[in-house]
């Protein structure tokens, strides 16, 4: 007796359940109609783009615009009254010296009503801690009229042990996997 089943996905049949069946290739409308369509002529080197794309795509992180570890933190307020903060010496390398650690964000869209967002920084590896030590916290609350902010941490007691940390950040009243939007590394090296 031969198992015969009819696929669901093609309506063919095919001599086993497991076998893939090559699928079909259904054409794509175009989201929008070429001027070539309408009967016009280009030269043949140039290209008609018939899908646009969201500018900025790779940086934007859900609900931050730009997230930026840095040494210091120099604020704008000739916004017409809005505050901007503007990361110093940016960069993911620090010294163990580092007095503060700044991360400055920029927010994708402003909240409706106030935000809470928390950080929290970790040493995931690093030599005087175990993996994944939580060092500290901040948190922030955001508004309608914020589109920038800033956590920082301060140089532990003893200093910054040599290592990659993390920043985990959370939007809401609670620390959890269900409040978790983004995280930033850096590292710290003598």
């Amino acid at each position: 007796m031969t198992n015969i089943s009819q696929s669901h996905l093609t309506g063919e049949i095919t001599p086993f359940p497991h076998q893939q069946v090559p699928s079909r290739i259904i054409e794509e409308e175009p989201l929008s109609t070429s001027f070539l369509d309408l009967g016009q002529t280009l030269s043949e080197n140039s290209q008609t783009p018939l899908r646009v794309r969201p500018l900025s795509v790779d940086v934007i992180r859900g609900w931050f615009r730009q997230l930026i570890t840095a040494k210091a933190i120099g604020q704008d307020d000739s916004k017409g009254g809005f505050l901007e903060n503007i990361p110093l010496n940016p960069g993911d390398t620090f010294p163990a010296s580092q007095q503060s650690i700044y991360l400055v964000f920029t927010l994708t869209t402003p909240p409706a009503d106030a935000k809470q967002i928390t950080t929290q920084w970790v040493a995931e590896q690093v030599e005087r801690h175990p993996p994944n030590t939580v060092m500290g916290t901040d948190t922030v609350l955001v508004g309608l009229n914020d589109s920038t902010g800033y956590f920082f941490l301060d140089q532990p007691e003893g200093g910054w042990a040599v290592g990659t940390y993390r920043i985990d950040l959370f939007v809401g009243e609670e620390v959890s996997p269900y409040t978790y939007v983004a995280d930033v590394r850096f590292r710290i090296q003598s």
